[in-house]
């Protein structure tokens, strides 16, 4: 199992954020991968932010050399501090898992002035 970035990431706020799972097909079901975040699976249907992509990548040397995969991907849109966390790939069913930290940094809020007159 491999996943990108692989080591500690950081990010400004706003930008977007892909973070991919790479897993031997020889090894497990490749329809048993999931993306976690501190703990809990991510809900990739009810935020909007979030895109998920999977595939099936067969004798592809970009990875495992030669070798079949499946690859989880997320894409995560308009980051927030929010989105700071552990964020781990894991196989169900398996021992199977890759953790990466990802820090973003900044924060941008909507103010709202308004200017008054006496």
């Amino acid at each position: 199992m491999k996943i990108r970035p692989s080591k500690p990431h950081m990010v400004n706020a706003l930008e977007t954020l892909k973070l991919q799972c790479f897993l031997l097909m020889n090894i497990i079901n490749p329809y048993s991968l999931v993306w976690e975040k501190d703990g809990a699976n991510l809900d990739y249907k009810s935020e909007p932010r979030m895109a998920h992509k999977f595939e099936l990548m067969k004798n592809s040397s970009d990875i495992f050399n030669s070798k079949s995969y499946s690859e989880l991907a997320i894409t995560i849109s308009n980051l927030t501090v929010n989105d700071s966390g552990l964020y781990s790939c894991r196989a169900r069913g398996d021992n199977l898992n890759k953790t990466v930290s990802v820090k973003v940094k900044g924060e941008y809020s909507n103010f709202i002035f308004l200017k008054t007159e006496y």
